[in-house]
């Protein structure tokens, strides 16, 4: 089984115009062929053309809140979580989602709850590069819920694109929390960005961390060895069973498309000596079956 742990669907009244506005400025200054139209796909037909097209099994869909920050797009975060779990009934087999929500909003626990309870949602996204620091202050009584529901949270670490705050999005923020509630399994997004040997150390140390290998396909690209020896530093200290395959699709299809990033996990095993068939099999499903009560 093939599990992408990190994709979106989005439509344009999903995320406010500033954000839209940045993208568009980034595609047309930059060396790739793409355009902000290439993002659209409000039902999820376009993940499920390219799901199938690279053999992947299940994609968990995680909704984007940058409302606090940017201006409220047109479509409230409670409206989209609600629209992406019809997205997911379509294709119960194929999807599963998350809740999105910025934690400093007022309701954010009852948009939790309600997401996890009525919706079928399977864990929470949380991204601070919308300002805030993920740690307990002010949001202990939320993660002690979230601990009680036994759900695991996504948390966008490492640096963050156009007018969201990278400053927030360190690894080490979420040192408290994963200390204070041991047993909420917390995966911190794109092995930690910049700060990777951060992340590593922390997966050391911390038994309910993990990673997921998402937007790291421009790496491989630039240096193939240099790649593999981060994935497989991640995969000794974190311990092969806590490493996640995702790509961030659609954001990193110009790159790299999801068929060709499955491919060249499995080819590790060809090409390095050192990766084991159990752990490339365990980054592209066996972990993340693991984690999701799928």
């Amino acid at each position: 089984m093939i599990i992408d742990f990190h994709t979106h669907i989005l439509d344009k009244s999903w995320l406010p115009q500033k954000w839209w506005q940045w993208i568009e400025d980034y595609y047309a200054n930059s060396w790739l062929n793409y355009s902000v139209s290439d993002l659209y796909d409000p039902f999820g037909e376009r993940l499920i053309h390219s799901m199938n097209d690279a053999n992947i099994d299940i994609s968990v869909i995680l909704p984007l809140d940058f409302g606090l920050l940017l201006g409220e797009p047109d479509t409230p975060i409670e409206e989209q979580n609600r629209l992406i779990s019809e997205v997911v009934k379509k294709h119960e087999n194929r999807l599963v989602a998350f809740v999105g929500v910025d934690p400093r909003r007022p309701n954010a626990l009852e948009i939790i709850e309600y997401g996890i309870n009525e919706l079928n949602m399977k864990g929470v996204k949380l991204y601070p590069g919308t300002g805030f620091i993920p740690d307990l202050n002010g949001f202990c009584s939320l993660f002690e819920k979230i601990s009680e529901m036994q759900i695991p949270v996504m948390v966008h670490t490492g640096q963050t694109f156009g007018p969201l705050l990278s400053k927030y999005c360190r690894p080490t923020y979420l040192d408290e929390i994963l200390a204070s509630f041991m047993k909420m399994k917390i995966i911190a997004a794109h092995m930690g960005g910049g700060w990777f040997d951060e992340i590593c150390w922390m997966g050391q140390c911390k038994n309910n961390l993990y990673t997921d290998i998402s937007m790291w396909q421009k790496r491989y690209k630039q240096n193939k060895n240099d790649f593999a020896l981060c994935l497989k530093k991640a995969l000794d200290m974190f311990g092969f069973q806590k490493i996640l395959f995702g790509t961030d699709w659609p954001f990193t299809s110009a790159v790299m498309t999801q068929k060709s990033y499955v491919q060249a996990i499995l080819n590790l095993t060809k090409e390095m000596s050192f990766f084991l068939s159990s752990e490339i099999n365990g980054i592209l499903g066996n972990n993340a079956k693991a984690l999701l009560p799928l």
